[in-house]
């Protein structure tokens, strides 16, 4: 009995201390602090990548249109760097490849050469 009356008391201590220490409202910089943790764990979240590299067709590698061209696509972001990097492997000269990604789907590319 006075086991569990300690263990109330315990509880009952460490709840008081929690009430009296979240009373009061976050200051500005409490705010801001916890905004950008909470803001830089969603975009880690949403932009992570695979490692490991794919293969493409090499017939669509070679008709690549230097001039700048749009390519309907459908593919993961989670697979496209490795995509575009696959794409790019080997090329001549700067290429660069702007994707337009909707929920988290690439459905539009377009490829350019500079």
């Amino acid at each position: 009995m006075e086991v569990i009356l300690v263990l109330a008391s315990i509880f009952g201590l460490i709840g008081l201390i929690f009430v009296f220490t979240h009373l009061r409202p976050l200051t500005e910089d409490e705010v801001k602090q916890l905004g950008t943790k909470r803001r830089g764990k969603q975009i880690r979240g949403y932009f992570s990548f695979a490692a490991v590299g794919f293969n493409v067709d090499k017939e669509f590698k070679k008709q690549m249109n230097p001039n700048g061209t749009f390519y309907r696509i459908n593919e993961g972001l989670f697979e496209f760097p490795s995509i575009a990097a696959a794409l790019l492997k080997y090329k001549k000269h700067e290429w660069i490849i702007i994707a337009f990604e909707k929920h988290k789907k690439i459905g539009l590319m377009e490829v350019s050469c500079w």
